[in-house]
């Protein structure tokens, strides 16, 4: 889903990266969302699809949302397309293996065939040696491939690419850090923490004054940073309050698919209805109780156990993420200690994105 065109974001002054030829891509487990060089926002389902010849010559238009990309001979759908003709998540078909579809697939969006173009591209773990490979061969995969778009015809690109990776949490750190976020009353606190609360997954981080993630806060403590399937204990949690009206046990993963759509839709008109065989069972109410309780819980954990030895040391947490507003509850108990980030004319789940236009 486009969200919001050039035009727009130049008229509302929205917060753009002074570098011109940077594309700042956070691909998650439920959509892919991307800042072009002019401002553009692009938010759309995160599916890929390898395709056979056949499939491919059965597509009369691509679509919106979608690119076809070839690389290395092989045809791969991306976005809604690929969700259409049954593919799979990126988190399921792996997110490192389809980096070079999903970052061809934005540059094909953007219009970006030739050219210098700098890639920031948000990971879990810009450390890992996995990723670190990973941006290591992208320039060489993209330096000439074939992509389609909307009712085009398939168009060669073959930019310059620059690969910059970011770690989850540190494009708000920067931002806190830099735009002056942090209280007067809570400066002397040294510690920033970042709740990422996607709508596939949520992760948890902890900044030092350096911008250098917190690991862990000593010998046998638990893990600062850390990822939770919280979301899908949320979804469980549903699933189980209108269990007994089904036949058969709630699917997860169709209630997170639920939550994730409704995520688009503004708060007050968000209706949450799963249907099993025809048969739609709304959970709007059950929802609501299930949302405290899973807020109560987390705040348990960070408070208990993962972050017991630095709360005292944390200045303020920020909520970033497609469902941060989920998390609201947990900015109202702590008296904004614990904020979700609004930034004006961006979507929640573009967030990161944005922030990523004003690193250097």
């Amino acid at each position: 889903m486009v969200v919001s065109a050039v035009e727009k974001s130049k008229s509302a002054k929205v917060m753009t990266s002074k570098n011109e030829n940077v594309v700042c891509l956070d691909a998650g487990n439920g959509y892919f969302k991307l800042v072009g060089p002019s401002g553009q926002h692009i938010s759309f389902v995160a599916a890929v699809k390898k395709l056979k010849s056949y499939e491919v010559d059965d597509i009369a238009e691509v679509g919106p949302n979608s690119a076809l990309v070839t690389l290395e001979g092989q045809v791969y759908a991306f976005g809604e397309l690929a969700k259409h003709l049954g593919g799979q998540s990126l988190f399921e078909a792996g997110k490192i293996g389809n980096t070079p579809v999903a970052v061809a697939a934005a540059l094909a969006l953007l219009g970006i065939t030739e050219g210098s173009v700098k890639v920031r591209l948000l990971v879990p773990d810009a450390a890992k040696a996995e990723w670190r490979g990973a941006a290591k061969a992208l320039p060489n995969q993209l330096t000439d491939f074939h992509a389609r778009v909307g009712g085009g015809e398939f168009q060669r690109f073959g930019p310059k690419v620059e690969v910059q990776l970011v770690s989850e949490g540190y494009p708000v750190w920067h931002w806190a850090t830099t735009t002056n976020q942090i209280p007067a009353a809570l400066v002397n606190r040294p510690l920033i923490g970042v709740i990422d609360a996607g709508t596939g997954d949520l992760t948890c981080s902890v900044w030092n004054p350096s911008g250098n993630v917190v690991r862990s806060a000593g010998a046998g403590s638990g893990q600062v940073t850390f990822s939770t399937g919280a979301m899908k204990e949320l979804a469980g949690q549903i699933g189980a309050g209108f269990a007994h009206l089904c036949q058969h046990t709630p699917d997860r993963g169709m209630i997170l698919d639920i939550i994730r759509e409704q995520a688009q839709v503004p708060v007050e008109d968000r209706r949450y209805v799963y249907e099993e065989r025809g048969i739609p069972h709304s959970f709007t109410g059950i929802f609501q109780d299930a949302v405290k309780e899973w807020n109560h819980a987390l705040m348990l954990r960070l408070q208990q156990d993962n972050w017991a030895q630095v709360l005292s040391q944390l200045s303020m947490v920020f909520i970033v993420g497609g469902a941060c507003d989920l998390l609201a509850p947990m900015e109202a108990a702590t008296k904004g200690r614990f904020k979700v980030v609004r930034l004006p004319y961006t979507e929640a789940q573009l967030t990161n994105a944005q922030l990523m236009t004003l690193m250097a």
